[in-house]
Protein backbone atom coordinates (compact mmCIF):
# COMPACT_ATOMS: atom_id res chain seq x y z
CA UNK A 1 0.00 0.00 0.00
CA UNK A 2 1.46 3.67 -1.33
CA UNK A 3 1.45 5.97 1.97
CA UNK A 4 0.10 9.45 1.29
CA UNK A 5 1.91 12.42 2.62
CA UNK A 6 0.09 15.57 3.84
CA UNK A 7 0.90 18.89 2.38
CA UNK A 8 -0.33 21.84 4.72
CA UNK A 9 -0.56 25.32 4.08
CA UNK A 10 -1.14 27.98 6.58
CA UNK A 11 -3.97 30.06 5.16
CA UNK A 12 -4.71 31.39 8.63
CA UNK A 13 -4.48 35.40 7.56
CA UNK A 14 -6.83 34.30 4.67
CA UNK A 15 -10.13 33.29 6.70
CA UNK A 16 -12.62 35.71 7.88
CA UNK A 17 -15.59 35.26 10.44
CA UNK A 18 -19.66 36.15 10.59
CA UNK A 19 -20.62 36.86 13.47
CA UNK A 20 -23.65 34.97 14.42
CA UNK A 21 -25.72 34.45 18.08
CA UNK A 22 -23.53 31.81 19.56
CA UNK A 23 -21.21 30.91 17.00
CA UNK A 24 -19.19 32.20 14.42
CA UNK A 25 -18.73 30.67 10.76
CA UNK A 26 -15.23 30.71 9.34
CA UNK A 27 -14.88 31.35 5.84
CA UNK A 28 -11.61 30.88 3.28
CA UNK A 29 -12.14 32.45 -0.25
CA UNK A 30 -16.04 33.04 0.55
CA UNK A 31 -16.65 29.15 0.90
CA UNK A 32 -17.86 28.04 4.52
CA UNK A 33 -14.67 25.92 6.09
CA UNK A 34 -16.28 25.65 9.91
CA UNK A 35 -17.29 27.52 13.16
CA UNK A 36 -16.60 28.36 16.03
CA UNK A 37 -18.68 27.80 18.91
CA UNK A 38 -19.27 30.38 21.43
CA UNK A 39 -20.61 30.20 24.87
CA UNK A 40 -20.59 27.27 27.44
CA UNK A 41 -19.32 24.51 25.39
CA UNK A 42 -16.83 26.71 23.40
CA UNK A 43 -14.67 24.75 20.72
CA UNK A 44 -13.84 24.83 17.28
CA UNK A 45 -14.69 22.68 14.00
CA UNK A 46 -13.60 22.45 10.49
CA UNK A 47 -14.65 20.59 7.36
CA UNK A 48 -12.71 18.01 5.88
CA UNK A 49 -9.95 19.08 4.53
CA UNK A 50 -8.74 21.38 7.20
CA UNK A 51 -6.86 21.51 10.22
CA UNK A 52 -6.18 23.72 12.85
CA UNK A 53 -3.16 23.03 15.37
CA UNK A 54 -2.38 25.51 17.70
CA UNK A 55 -4.18 28.92 16.88
CA UNK A 56 -3.45 28.36 12.97
CA UNK A 57 -5.90 27.24 10.40
CA UNK A 58 -3.99 24.78 7.74
CA UNK A 59 -5.19 23.49 4.19
CA UNK A 60 -4.74 20.02 3.94
CA UNK A 61 -4.11 18.30 0.65
CA UNK A 62 -2.81 14.96 0.89
CA UNK A 63 -0.29 13.95 -2.11
CA UNK A 64 0.89 10.64 -3.04
CA UNK A 65 4.60 9.05 -3.07
CA UNK A 66 6.27 9.42 -6.68
CA UNK A 67 6.13 5.76 -8.11
CA UNK A 68 9.42 4.35 -9.74
CA UNK A 69 8.96 3.51 -13.46
CA UNK A 70 8.03 -0.69 -13.16
CA UNK A 71 11.53 -1.57 -14.55
CA UNK A 72 13.46 -0.02 -11.33
CA UNK A 73 11.25 -1.71 -8.98
CA UNK A 74 12.66 -4.71 -7.03
CA UNK A 75 16.02 -4.48 -8.63
CA UNK A 76 19.24 -5.00 -6.62
CA UNK A 77 21.92 -2.64 -6.65
CA UNK A 78 20.22 -0.74 -9.97
CA UNK A 79 20.61 -3.67 -12.39
CA UNK A 80 17.80 -5.15 -13.63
Amino acid sequence: MEAKAKHRVNITRQVSGRLLPGEMLLYYKQKPIGRIHLGKSCGMEVEEGFEVDGHDIYLVSKMEEPQEDSYTRNCDLGWC
